[in-house]
This record gives C-alpha cells, structure tokens and sequence, in this order.
C-alpha cells in the first residue's frame, strides 16, 4: 500500500466526520427562525413568575455537596374565591428527558385558576443554565429526584402537601419522589402522563453506552435526526395524529422542533445514561391514589406501560384502592407529547381524578360554586354585569339553536315581550337555571313555549342529564314523527355562556356528529367569547374523545 492510500484510508474517515462535526452545528434558516420566535415561547404567565433559584444540593454517591441552579415557576392561586390556598394540595409539574417546563404551559394555565403551581426547569435544561463544572451524577434520577424535593421545601416550606405530575421521565421522578422519606407524607397523589415503560436488556445497554458517548458525535445524530423540519423524525416520533394538516398542528410541530433544538447535549446524555425507571418494588410501594395516561401514538413510551404500571400499584390494594384510586386512560390518537397536542383532554382527565380522589375543592367547578353561594347574582355589580351581556346569540351554525341570558320581567329592554317583538323566530326557550321561578313570568308568553330543565351553576351537567336535554330538544323539533318542524329553540342559563354552551355544542356532538372542537367554535362564534370557563371544555373533551 502506498503512502498516499494509507494516508486516505486514516485521514478520510478523520476529514469526513470533522465535515459531519462542522455540518452539525449549523442550523438552517427555519430552525433559526424557529429560536428567535417569541411567540413559541412560554405563555405570559409562567414568563412573569419564572425566576432562577441556586439551593445547596446533595450528592447521593459521594455525598459532597454543590451548588446548583434551576428555573422555577411558582403561582399562587390566592383568589376572592380562594383566598386560603395554603390548605391544599400544591401541583409540582416534572418535566421528562430533553423537555422543559414550557411544555407544561396548557396545564398550568388550567391549573392556576384554582390551585397553586410549582413547576421548574431542571439544571441545563429550558430557561435553567447549564454549568459544565456539575459532575455527570447530578443529573442521574435519583439525584435530580433529591434536588427536587429541596427545590420544594426552598418554596413551598416544609408543610405543603403535593400532588406530583410528571410527563415521561418525570414520572419515574414523580414515583421515586412521592415514596421518598422526604415526601412521602406530603404527596397526596401521582399524576403520570406517558410513563416510561420497564427497560429492556438492549435499552439497559444502550443506556450504559450513552455514558460514555461523546457529544460531538451525539451532535451529528442530532443533525440527522433534524432533517426533515417540522417532518422530521425529531418531530414526527413526539407527534399524534389529532387535527392533522389544522393550524393548531402546525403551531405545535414548530413548538417541538424548538423544544428539540433547545436541548443541551451533554445534560441529555447525562440524564439518560442516569436514568433510574420504576419496576415493581417502586411502583408497588407507591400508597396515594395515581392516574395514568398513556397515548395511543406514542413513538416513545409506549402506552402498553400503563397496565402494567396499574397492575403493579394495584397488587396489594383491595376494594375501593384496588380501583378507583388507581385510575388509566389511553387517549387515542394522541402522541408523546399528549399535553400539548390534546390539553384539554388531558386537563379534564386530570381534574375528574383528583375531584374524585384527592380533594373535591381542587376544582374549579366546586370553587365557583362555594363562591356562587355566597353571592347575590342580582347585586348592583352582577346586574351591571348582565345588562353588558349580549341578549340573544345568532343562530348558532347548521342548528335549531340560539343562547340567550335570562330575562327580567320588570327590565324596560329585555322582558318577555321585547323579546318575542324582537326574534319572532324564536319557538321555544329551555330554562336550565336551577331557580324554580325565574326572574321573570313565563306564563306572559304569548307566542313562545316555555320548558323548565333545571341544571345546577358552575358545574358540567351530567351525562345523563345531557341525554335527557337531547331528548328534549329532539321531541320539540322533530315530534314523535321525527319531522323537522322548523322550530327555534333559545336555550339560557343565568348568563348563557357556561351551561349553556356546554348542552348545545352537547348536543351537537352527540346528536350532529360535529367534532368537539367545531362544535365549540360554532358556538364562539354565535356567542363570542363562548363557554368561559375551561373546565367545562375539558369536560367535553373527555366524555366525546376518549
């Protein structure tokens, strides 16, 4: 062999990685782009609270301790309808490998309407810096779990109790932390969303060869694995199939593939190669009610995890801890990143386990109604309050629907007669106020037929009682001969937003057959701003997606 082919057969493969180095941390124009958008960035409210917090921390190994710094987002929920937050349960939101707390922004917007939120980014990840002095073992599970718990007792003291919601590797955080001495007599619950599966041999090995992978080569996978965009497999493995080609599809691929160029190599390696899943013996020492959730498309965790999650908490428990204390649901056609793509699916499963579970006042259907009961609806301010509301919706899309506020008998503009002169398209109003007599005399119609269908304030109605309003609804328009007869039905609650909106964009779904999203914008648009409150659109997410 010559000189000049052994120097090509050494230097060649020399030469063509240094080109892979080179080509690996360049970024193309959209993936500039994609960092330099705000708008994918945190939503306001974690953007305002967030700040970063430096706590003295552990080592488990050796037991040295250091410095580390993380990213923290701390909201209180101290409202007029709950001013003592301090008695209830703290969400703690724990972010999984390669994530950060931004991809938590759906749920602590719902969550903050009635609970206090803790969530972080931890070291070297999201908006917390990386210091590449920490010794690898700081980012191992057990450690991180450690830092977790200080970074709790830093903010919330020592006497808060917790409920522990972590997404893919934050799960097995979530685990080993709510069993922990440290813990475990304050986390009143476990919330896992896309639990890691039991390693396999061949994951337990590629688990040790990614101790002792280099970055730059981690780097150039990280390159190939980009291309593509927002179709590359980056992307495509976190994604579902829900609202494809939908704007709102759209927006959470860029959201992803800047989630993705955000993380820092050297913690995801650390992270990975420390990463310490739940089995049996974990899982079965875990005694506070746990909800599951796995999705259908998952490219990551597969979502056959959660049985057998359940059978291991299960194991041991009888009677009512055996089963309803621990609570799965696969959301079909959701992906890894399922509290992105399909939030209020995920919010309402959430807030139906822990109402049923942990503490009927996280909720804010129960809070809104403890304040309703304290309230005067016909205060001077709620007066005002209606009297800026609009009277009567259009007619809402493709249905015999309109949503109105309640009348007043005795108001010179909105009175029974104003509004039978007014919409002589009207038939019939459905009054779903819980008031026996409303505030005003439905026997003054003259034209319009009045049905009583009592429902209670701040609260989804039920399914039955959803049916029975169908049922309703199907015998006014259609008649026992099942013929559309033409007729208007106003349907009001007090305000018409709320309840209202909840039973007709029901009945669209169930008895139309519009997708729930549609049916709801159907409703914004006849009605703007539409059904206000989130938990009841999350309620319509879980009874017609799931």
């Amino acid at each position: 062999m010559g000189l000049a082919a052994l120097l090509l057969l050494v230097c060649g493969p020399l030469v063509a990685l240094y080109y892979l180095v080179r080509r690996a941390g360049t970024l193309t124009a959209l993936e500039i782009s994609l960092l330099n958008d705000l708008t994918l960035g945190e939503s306001p409210l974690t953007q305002r609270d967030g700040h970063i917090i430096t706590v003295p921390h552990r080592l488990p190994s050796s037991g040295s301790y250091l410095n580390v710094s993380v990213r923290v987002v701390h909201i209180s929920a101290a409202t007029p309808r709950n001013p003592n937050p301090a008695n209830l349960p703290v969400f703690v939101l724990i972010h999984g490998l390669g994530g950060q707390l931004a991809q938590f922004d759906e749920l602590v917007d719902f969550f903050a309407y009635y609970a206090d939120v803790l969530v972080l980014d931890l070291p070297g990840c999201g908006g917390a810096p990386y210091d590449a002095s920490l010794p690898t073992e700081t980012y191992s599970t057990p450690s991180l779990v450690s830092l977790i718990s200080t970074v709790i007792k830093e903010t919330l003291g020592t006497e808060r109790d917790v409920i522990l919601v972590g997404h893919s590797l934050g799960t097995a955080m979530a685990c080993h932390l709510g069993i922990s001495n440290d813990m475990k007599s304050r986390c009143k619950g476990i919330v896992a969303i896309c639990p890691p599966a039991p390693l396999s041999q061949s994951a337990l090995r590629a688990q040790k060869f990614a101790r002792y992978v280099p970055p730059v080569i981690f780097d150039v996978f990280r390159y190939f694995d980009r291309q593509g965009g927002l179709h590359s497999r980056s992307v495509e493995r976190m994604m579902g199939a829900f609202d494809v080609g939908s704007a709102k599809e759209l927006k959470i691929r860029r959201r992803q593939l800047r989630w993705n160029l955000q993380v820092n190599t050297p913690v995801w390696l650390a992270m990975a190669g420390g990463a310490l899943v739940p089995m049996f013996a974990e899982w079965n020492s875990v005694t506070v009610p746990v909800c599951l959730i796995g999705a259908e498309q998952d490219g990551v965790a597969p979502p056959e995890a959660v049985s057998t999650i359940a059978e291991w908490i299960r194991d041991g428990r009888t009677g009512h801890a055996a089963t309803e204390s621990v609570r799965t649901t696969i959301i079909p056609r959701a992906g890894h990143m399922c509290m992105v793509d399909r939030c209020e699916t995920v919010c309402g499963i959430i807030n139906d386990f822990v109402v049923a579970c942990i503490d009927q006042r996280l909720s804010l259907g129960w809070q809104l109604a403890d304040l309703a009961t304290r309230d005067d609806k016909w205060s001077l301010k709620n007066e005002a309050k209606w009297r800026s509301v609009q009277s009567v919706s259009a007619i809402i899309d493709h249905s015999h629907f309109r949503a109105m506020k309640t009348l007043r008998q005795d108001d010179a503009e909105q009175n029974p007669a104003a509004l039978e002169e007014k919409y002589v398209d009207i038939t019939d109003i459905i009054d779903i106020s819980r008031d026996q007599q409303p505030p005003y005399a439905p026997a003054s119609f003259k034209r319009i037929t009045y049905h009583k269908f009592p429902t209670v304030s701040k609260i989804p109605p039920t399914r039955a009682q959803v049916d029975e309003f169908i049922a309703l609804v199907d015998d006014i328009c259609y008649g026992a001969d099942g013929v559309d007869k033409g007729r208007v039905v106003a349907v009001h609650c007090h305000y018409g937003f709320n309840r209202t909106g909840f039973l007709i964009c029901a009945y669209m779904v169930q008895r139309m057959g519009k997708p729930v999203r549609e049916a709801v914008e159907d409703f914004k648009v006849a009605r703007p701003p539409g059904i206000k409150h989130p938990h009841f659109i999350d309620e319509l997410y879980v009874r017609y997606t799931l």
